[in-house]
């Protein structure tokens, strides 16, 4: 017996202490569950108030004459004459002489045909003479007959051929005349020379180009604008669109006032883009430097206005939608944009006055989760 209680007694007093162990386990008090504490993002927000917002149009462009053209010949001869002012850069008035060419050839003409003239007019007269005496001598012979002379008799065919040759006469003095009158080149408006092809001396032949010459008297900006921007240019109205187009020259900056007059027929080549004219008046009478061709210039168009509109910045608008804070949920809302003015969207639809804008960064956003709402 003694030997089987020794045999078994480590067995039994491992078990014992196990039933101790758990015996102590359950009395022990449990720990009370402690709830983890869920941290709720906090993001910065702020409200809008609409207004009526100037959809202004923003652009480069480059300026240009409203009319370019090269001076040419009318009829042939030496240059006898040129003008001080012609030469690049020169500036001329409008009737300015500007070349003239050797006239004593179209002055001998003038005279040739002058002459024409009053022979073609004797005999004219020497026709219409004749032609009443031919008349009488038939009515002398033909008092009793109720007969018309014909036309042979009273000469009717060599009357219209003098009257025929007397107008061809006149016409060719009137010819004569206007070449001659065309020996002096004047200048069509006011302007500046861009080159000059000839000079004194030279013989030109009619349709000789003699120089490329401006107008000075309305100058042209052409912008090229996004298809976007186009609507918010007044194009229809009677009152054209002020341009505030401002440009440095000679180190200078400088500014002047111009009229959205139109679209231009063709789209830019380079950019496929639509090219709005912009024309300026007599950019030569102001203060300011004068507007030259192919200078470049920032412009400023008015464009329309937009009622009830927000004005946010880009930053806070996330793929066109905006997060918007409401009783602690974030609600991420579509909303309609029109337009893009110096950084700033302009929100005319999907967001309402005095809402809580979410202006703070906000990291996996998600359309209903809890946030903590702190205005700015």
């Amino acid at each position: 017996m003694m030997k089987i209680l020794k045999k078994f007694l480590p067995f039994l007093i491992i078990l014992a202490g196990l039933f101790l162990l758990v015996f102590m386990t359950m009395l022990r008090p449990r720990p009370e569950k402690e709830e983890r504490e869920i941290l709720l993002p906090i993001v910065k927000t702020t409200s809008y108030l609409p207004q009526n917002i100037k959809m202004d149009v923003e652009g480069s462009g480059v300026v240009r004459s409203s009319l370019s053209i090269n001076l040419v010949s009318q009829v042939g001869g030496t240059i006898t004459a040129v003008s001080a002012n012609m030469k690049e850069g020169g500036f001329f008035k409008k009737g300015e002489v500007l070349f003239r060419i050797d006239r004593r050839e179209y002055e001998l003409r003038v005279q040739s045909a002058k002459a024409e003239v009053k022979r073609q007019e004797l005999a004219l007269a020497k026709e219409e003479a004749e032609s009443e005496l031919a008349r009488k001598e038939w009515e002398s012979f033909n008092k009793n007959s109720d007969a018309s002379p014909s036309d042979l008799v009273l000469r009717t065919p060599q009357l219209e051929s003098a009257r025929s040759a007397l107008e061809s006469a006149v016409a060719s003095l009137k010819l004569a005349e206007l070449n001659l009158e065309r020996t002096v080149i004047r200048a069509p408006f006011t302007g500046r020379v861009t080159t000059r092809f000839t000079g004194r001396g030279q013989f030109v032949g009619a349709g000789t180009t003699l120089a490329a010459i401006y107008s000075q008297e309305v100058m042209e900006v052409v912008v090229s604008i996004e298809n976007n921007r186009l609507q918010w240019l007044d194009l229809n109205s009677k009152k054209p669109p002020v341009a505030k187009i401002s440009g440095s020259f000679s180190g200078k900056e400088s500014e002047w006032t111009g009229k959205v007059k139109r679209v231009a027929a063709q789209l830019d080549e380079r950019n496929r883009l639509p090219r709005i004219i912009i024309e300026v008046p007599d950019p030569y009478k102001t203060d300011n430097p004068p507007l030259i061709p192919n200078m470049f210039v920032q412009v400023k168009m008015e464009g329309v206005e937009i009622e009830n509109s927000f004005l946010i910045p880009e930053k806070h608008i996330h793929d066109k939608r905006l997060y918007i804070e409401k009783e602690g949920l974030l609600e991420i809302r579509k909303v309609e944009i029109s337009g893009f003015i110096g950084g700033n969207a302009v929100i005319t639809g999907g967001l309402k006055e005095n809402e809580n804008v979410v202006v703070s960064p906000l990291s996996n956003p998600v359309n209903g989760m809890k946030v903590i709402g702190e205005e700015i």
